[in-house]
């Protein structure tokens, strides 16, 4: 399977979706959490959501949603490093030198160990990177999806262990579900607001027209 340019639309949109279910999961963490834990991981499965959500919900299950929910960000940040390649790794060191600089070394390393980096480490960046080497997609996918269960598990116990500390903050939420959520709501809004007054253009968009440019 060979990711294609003229389904970059469709990808975005996805990525826009994904990312509005995360700030969702953020905003209503209190009726989430309390009434639906596995929605909450599925809209975003953030580690700190899966420790929180661990002590309220079925194993079998919070692996399940947690690893693929996980594994699509991971497929999704593959097929733009894919899709971009090296012209990714020239606009960072373009635009931040030092992360630039910093993901050439790990490109070089990531060459030489790459599935296993992916399995130990199946971060957006790594699974990113994975693209842009072209390493193969049918390798990829089990390979990061293996990573990611086993995360997930491990964040699964973490939380159980930690159920007699988080259960309480768990209620606590639950009993104050308005003034909580109200709460969570302002400080989704208030750092959305803070991201567009900061944020000079869109990077992707940058991107998209610099790969563009290189092409010609």
């Amino acid at each position: 399977m060979v990711p294609k340019r003229e389904h970059l639309p469709r990808v975005l949109a996805i990525i826009g979706v994904l990312g509005a279910g995360a700030a969702a999961s953020i905003a209503f963490t209190p009726v989430l959490l309390g009434h639906a834990p596995l929605l909450f991981i599925a809209l975003g499965p953030f580690g700190r959501h899966l420790v929180m959500a661990a002590p309220e919900s079925p194993m079998v299950w919070f692996i399940v949603i947690g690893t693929l929910r996980r594994a699509l960000a991971s497929g999704l940040a593959y097929y733009l490093g894919y899709i971009f390649g090296d012209d990714a790794l020239v606009w960072a060191e373009g635009r931040y030198p030092r992360l630039g600089r910093f993901a050439r070394v790990l490109e070089r390393f990531f060459r030489r160990v790459g599935a296993p980096l992916v399995m130990v480490a199946p971060l957006l960046s790594i699974s990113a990177l994975a693209g842009v080497v072209r390493m193969s997609f049918w390798l990829f996918v089990p390979v990061a999806l293996v990573g990611h269960a086993i995360w997930v598990t491990a964040i699964f116990f973490l939380g159980d262990a930690l159920g007699e500390w988080i259960r309480p903050i768990n209620a606590f939420l639950r009993e104050h579900m308005f003034v909580a959520t109200a709460v969570c709501i302002a400080g989704v809004a208030l750092y959305q607001l803070y991201r567009i007054r900061t944020r000079r253009g869109d990077a992707l968009a940058e991107l998209a027209a610099a790969s563009e440019k290189s092409q010609q």
